[in-house]
């Protein structure tokens, strides 16, 4: 029996400090190399190690620059690397590349692409799950998409009072479990049952995460429901304008929050890290501005931009909105 989500897919996550040697018993099921890194500052453009293993069983760590065929690589890592001119490093030998941890950007995958020619296969899963969808090997791909199901969940797309949403319309990503308990679901938070309440209930796991599906069954991340933004009505979701901004060459890093206003009830917020050679002035914030709304509608632009030398992050590297606007609240 194949191990399907590691020894297949390859979504793995260790931008966070954990030891490599924890990952032995998971890499010891693949026959190539693969490789795994934490850029730190990636100017240098380091890789720390590469495992290999042997076809007598074990395997052993190499701390040297290799080109394997895999890449385990997390987003925070793709928003600096598409910045980076590609063509001064040897990626001809790979063949197969994924990320997990936060939804990945069309611009990233398409940048991404042009350089190595390579495809990212991107999933979608929690700590509370293992992998729940993913672009897998035996469909094409859709930049900025988080694929279609895996066979593992039924998933469903739920409105405020829990119906199903129709084709392109927004809704919150729940797994149904009042039939059959899904492999790779946890049980609950542990002595806290009124937050296992608050995400299980009716017969569904609500993930709190925001998304829509296509007519060919792909979905498209939106955001996290409470990171949604209530502006004059309108519902607009992070994900959509930061993908905006992510286009301009300008813009290294963003996150989109809401900001309170006494007429609009929300408006859009963009806190930005600049790429190198760029300057903070208010002829950008006009012409990202614009950008946005070219790219998406009018009513989803950024009021408020704001250039700043860092994002605030998790030790996984995902950007803590909820820390920008505490700040901003103040």
């Amino acid at each position: 029996m194949k191990l399907i989500n590691f020894n297949e897919y390859k979504i793995l996550d260790t931008s966070n400090g954990m030891k490599l040697e924890s990952w032995k018993n998971i890499l010891l099921l693949r026959p190539d190399p693969v490789i795994t890194w934490d850029l730190g500052d990636f100017s240098d453009f380091k890789i720390n190690a590469v495992y290999h293993r042997s076809n007598t069983g074990g395997g052993h760590w190499e701390n040297k620059m290799k080109t394997p065929e895999s890449w385990i690589i997390n987003y925070k890592n793709l928003r600096f690397l598409i910045k980076e001119d590609l063509t001064k490093y040897d990626l001809s030998s790979l063949k197969h590349c994924t990320t997990a941890g936060e939804a990945l950007n069309a611009e990233i995958y398409n940048k991404f692409l042009e350089a190595t020619g390579v495809k990212i296969y991107e999933g979608f899963g929690q700590t509370e799950t293992v992998v729940a969808l993913a672009n897998y090997p035996w469909f094409e791909p859709r930049p900025g998409s988080l694929g279609k199901p895996s066979p593992s969940y039924e998933i469903h797309l739920l409105d405020d009072n829990g119906n199903d949403c129709e084709e392109g319309k927004a809704g919150q990503i729940a797994f149904k479990t009042d039939e059959r308990m899904p492999y790779g679901l946890f049980c609950g938070y542990y002595l806290d049952e009124e937050k296992t309440q608050s995400c299980w209930h009716d017969g569904y796991y609500y993930t709190g995460d925001i998304a829509w599906c296509d007519e060919d069954g792909y979905y498209w991340y939106v955001g996290r429901a409470d990171d949604m933004i209530k502006s004059s009505g309108y519902r607009i979701g992070p994900f959509e304008v930061e993908s905006s901004l992510m286009e301009h060459p300008s813009v290294l890093e963003v996150a989109v929050t809401a900001v309170p206003d006494e007429i609009r009830g929300q408006i859009v917020k963009a806190t930005i890290v600049l790429a190198n050679g760029y300057e903070g002035s208010e002829e950008l914030i006009k012409e990202l501005q614009t950008h946005v709304k070219n790219t998406t509608a009018p009513y989803k632009y950024p009021r408020i931009i704001e250039f700043v030398e860092s994002l605030p992050k998790t030790t996984s590297g995902k950007i803590m909105r909820t820390k920008i606007r505490e700040r901003d609240h103040k």
